[in-house]
């Protein structure tokens, strides 16, 4: 049994490792070999190496993700204004078609979501005139800007702008005339690692585009002239999900072992035996695995008998490929079979959504066997007895 502690902490997923970089090793990698050269160490120096050398091997794992799902996006909005019409017409908070992406259904916890837009925002307007003695004008200018909404995160895009004009000095009273503007490039990321649940389980989720300003405005000479501006939104939207392996707790090191039975053998009453016992959270060769959380333990049967002195709920996180060990200790007051059940229940780490609960069972078990000196005092002390008995019964008068 390993009588050295691993007891660690996980680094965050993005974390990275100080002085660590490709093709360089930082200052902890000595550690983690002068860790592995020592081996059976004393509790107290082992403790502290493995902590460092398992902390520089696990804190630049990065989290695992999905294939990236690409959903496009198109669609316009507009408003037009008339000269006949005091001041701008505004269409505020008009909305493109919303997008709708599926959710992250794996049987793992989500642990954050990545979403990249790459898009353009087209400007565009047409002037519509006509009435009047020529010569005769007319003009419009538009503007928008762009916002972005999904669960838990909203982003806003500069205004692009669009103008039209038309003069006509002969010929029919009336004119038109459509300007495309300058495209602007929208573009932007999203790394959300809070409010997960909108993004996990069945289903979709929408992600909404608007114009939170848009206006238009209509001027000129001719009798009648309207002026309509138009932003088109195009491109595509990526998200990527980051997820996390569940936490695997074991009484093994190298296997998945959900049962123990610690056998104490002949002990005698009042008398204290001890033996260690190791709690693991199992790597799971994906990558990335969650920590591992004990939430409570329940005994039943000679738990007076019994204890587990160090292991008190809640303890640090047990970071994935580490191990602790505890102390189970026997103290019987008289001689008889004693047996006592421990369950652990542990739980993933709070590092997302999606978390399970598993729980390990623990069997002590052991005797209270008086010594052979006991036995002995308490033979000659019947054998003087029986004597006595017997000399009395011989000389009674």
């Amino acid at each position: 049994m390993n009588m050295v502690s691993t007891w660690t902490h996980q680094a965050r997923p993005d974390a990275e490792d100080e002085g660590v970089s490709a093709g360089h090793h930082g200052p902890n990698a000595w550690r983690c070999r002068v860790a592995a050269a020592l081996g059976s160490s004393p509790r107290v120096l082992g403790l502290t190496l493995v902590m460092v050398c398992l902390g520089s091997r696990l804190a630049g794992a990065g989290p695992l993700t999905t294939l990236p799902e690409v959903v496009g996006l198109s669609g316009a909005v507009s408003v037009t204004d008339t000269k006949a019409t005091p001041g701008a017409t505004t269409a505020n908070g008009a909305s493109f078609p919303s997008i709708t992406v599926n959710k992250y259904n794996g049987a793992d916890i989500l642990t954050g979501v990545q979403l990249q837009l790459t898009s353009t925002r087209t400007p565009s307007g047409t002037v519509t005139a006509s009435g009047g003695t020529l010569p005769r004008n007319a003009s419009g200018t538009g503007s928008g800007n762009g916002q972005i909404t999904l669960p838990g995160a909203t982003q806003t895009f500069p205004a692009v702008t669009a103008s039209s004009s038309c003069t006509k000095t002969s010929g029919t009273s009336s004119c038109t005339a459509s300007t495309t503007g300058a495209a602007q490039s929208t573009n932007t990321t999203f790394h959300v690692t809070t409010g997960l649940a909108s993004y996990y389980g069945p289903g979709t989720f929408n992600v909404t585009r608007t114009a939170p300003s848009l206006a238009a405005t209509a001027s000129g000479t001719f009798t009648n002239s309207t002026f309509t501006y138009k932003e088109a939104w195009t491109g595509t939207l990526s998200t990527v999900y980051e997820y996390s392996k569940h936490a695997n707790a074991s009484f093994a090191q190298a296997s998945d072992l959900d049962t123990l039975l610690l056998d104490f053998g002949s002990v005698s009453p009042y008398s204290t035996a001890q033996q260690d016992w190791s709690l693991f959270n199992l790597l799971n060769p994906a990558g990335t695995t969650a920590g591992l959380v004990l939430q409570s333990v329940s005994g039943s049967g000679d738990t007076t008998a019994f204890s587990l002195p160090d292991l008190v709920p809640p303890f640090t996180t047990l970071a994935a490929g580490s191990g602790q060990t505890f102390l189970a200790t026997f103290d019987p007051t008289h001689p008889g079979t004693y047996s006592a059940t421990y369950l652990l229940h542990l739980s993933d780490e709070a590092i997302g959504v999606g978390g399970t609960t598993s729980t390990l069972e623990l069997t002590l078990t052991g005797q209270a066997v008086p010594e052979p000196s006991t036995w002995l005092l308490l033979a000659t002390g019947l054998a003087s007895l029986l004597g006595y008995g017997w000399w009395r019964q011989l000389y009674a008068v």
